[in-house]
């Protein structure tokens, strides 16, 4: 049982929340009755951690009963490649919610119609999947859609834009985007930054991201 504990402590410690949740569901049966309660718990635990990394905060606060928050699950034990590849993805999910949430478009099937119609030329060349027919956007491309829907985030992201490439450089010129140069505690800062500045999140209100208590 110690070594089960061991390693559902570094799943959770490296934020890999469904397979921790999967290893606790596999050990239920076969615990003792005085820690059952313990283990179900751990499960919820768990659970919260993943909604809230899933961008699913309601769930999340529902099963912890506070906020938790992925920004800084990526950076324990100084795991700064793996955080700022959930940063990015928290990025585009920005971007991909506000779309989804305000303006009924999904950036993986964009609508002509959907596009403003200075926008609409350029994107249908450089986003349109011919075999599909359906039109995908790339992170800034979603971003450049909200700013021509004079969505405020949009604006923002334009507003920024030199500074994020900059961001997104360092990502992938790292070994995450298949390069050399490690994006380090200085990138990981910059670009953990950034994305609270950018979506408006309270950093006052994150608290530290605790190990698992195993």
């Amino acid at each position: 049982m110690q070594e089960e504990r061991k390693r559902i402590g570094l799943l959770f410690a490296t934020a890999r929340y469904e397979t921790a949740r999967q290893e606790i569901q596999g050990m239920l049966p076969h615990v003792e009755d005085g820690e059952r309660e313990f283990w179900q718990a751990m499960e919820t635990l768990v659970e919260g951690y993943g909604d809230w990394d899933n961008f699913n905060p309601k769930s999340a606060r529902n099963r912890l009963g506070r906020d938790f928050s992925f920004l800084s699950a990526g950076a324990i034990e100084s795991k700064y490649e793996d955080a700022v590849a959930r940063l990015y993805s928290g990025l585009e999910r920005g971007a991909k919610f506000r779309l989804q949430r305000q303006y009924g478009v999904s950036t993986d099937d964009v609508k002509v119609d959907q596009i403003p119609e200075v926008l609409r030329e350029e994107f249908a060349q450089k986003y349109g999947h011919t075999h599909e027919g359906k039109i995908k956007l790339s992170l800034v491309a979603a971003y450049r859609l909200l700013d021509g829907l004079g969505d405020e985030l949009g604006q923002h992201f334009v507003a920024q834009q030199d500074e994020i490439q900059k961001l997104l450089s360092l990502r992938n010129l790292s070994p995450l985007g298949h390069g050399e140069n490690p994006v380090g505690p200085d990138g990981y800062g910059r670009f953990r930054a950034l994305l609270v500045e950018l979506l408006g999140i309270d950093e006052a209100a994150l608290p530290k991201f605790a190990p698992l208590p195993l």
